[in-house]
């Protein structure tokens, strides 16, 4: 079975009752985590990496400059035929966080026909991998390929996903917000507002965007926490987080769990936290667990999600 929940504010329950009366490694899953959580954390995907662009793009911090687009091509019978690919690229990428003192590593999934199309500017998810994990963890599971079929689909729009490499430091919270967005934004064609950009994770990766995303809502328009695993440190500073977001500052909110997942937790509690404060979000209870083939399987649910707004 799927149990999906989706929590609305009282009021909105309110004036709805009114009206009626007149969301690549499938098979293989891995233990969990052993440490920063509530619960016991998720261990390391056993994933085997699929080949990927060769590319490997290195810069030093963002410049000033962004990226522009190109006008849209007129349609007509000399107009350059529109591009046809339905397959993306995932390129690698990487910069020296004045923050960290080190590079921070990523691999970049760009849509079909971004070369092609330059007029076009494309909102941006940043996922992040759980502990013991690394950048190349949501390419593994499939998260490209994911995006393409969907996309060729016209399920969603095309977007670009940054997928950065996390350090056991929480400096990585402002790297995030001061460094890695505006170095996407400014070698990279996105739409950079608010609105087109989220961020999400799994099982850690799910800590690291609630104390991102809860910290920074003025970045992030969508928050995804996918089998989280909030740090211990956090459990107080996510409800003074909460309690200080302004209501024109609420992000969209996206809670799963699977049901045989032995670090229940954290997902429960945000949800209840979420509830309390009367905060829009979605829940979702599906089959599964803490593993790699959890989160392959739903990976087309989260991208959909994600993409609704854009």
């Amino acid at each position: 079975m799927h149990s999906v929940r989706h929590y609305r504010p009282p009021w909105m329950l309110a004036i709805l009752l009114t009206a009626c009366s007149s969301p690549a490694l499938a098979g293989v899953s891995v233990a969990p985590v052993d440490t920063v959580t509530t619960p016991p954390p998720a261990p390391t995907s056993a994933a085997t990496p699929v080949p990927i662009v060769t590319l490997v793009l290195t810069h030093s911090l963002p410049p000033s400059t962004t990226p522009t687009a190109s006008p849209a091509p007129a349609l007509g019978p000399t107009a350059t035929p529109l591009c046809t690919e339905i397959q993306g690229a995932v390129v690698s990428d990487q910069f020296t966080s004045a923050s960290l003192s080190t590079a921070i590593k990523m691999r970049v999934y760009l849509p079909p026909c971004y070369e092609e199309e330059t007029w076009r500017m494309y909102p941006v998810l940043y996922l992040i991998h759980g502990l013991h994990m690394s950048e190349k963890t949501w390419d593994e599971l499939g998260a490209d390929e994911a995006a393409d079929e969907l996309i060729a689909g016209d399920e969603v729009p095309p977007f670009i996903i940054v997928m950065p490499r996390a350090p056991d430091d929480d400096r990585f919270t402002e790297a995030v917000a001061a460094e890695l967005v505006p170095y996407i934004d400014s070698h990279y064609r996105t739409a950079a507002d608010r609105a087109s950009r989220a961020i999400g994770g799994m099982s850690r990766g799910g800590g690291w965007a609630a104390r991102i995303g809860l910290q920074y809502p003025e970045l992030f328009g969508a928050l995804g926490f996918h089998s989280p695993a909030i740090f211990n440190a956090d459990e107080d500073k996510v409800w003074r987080w909460l309690n200080a977001l302004s209501k024109n500052l609420h992000p969209r909110i996206y809670i799963d769990i699977g049901q045989a997942d032995a670090q229940p937790d954290s997902a429960q509690w945000l949800d209840s936290a979420l509830t309390e404060r009367g905060i829009d979000h979605d829940y979702h209870l599906n089959p599964g667990g803490h593993t790699a083939a959890y989160w392959t399987t739903q990976l087309p649910d989260y991208l959909r999600w994600y993409a609704a707004a854009w």
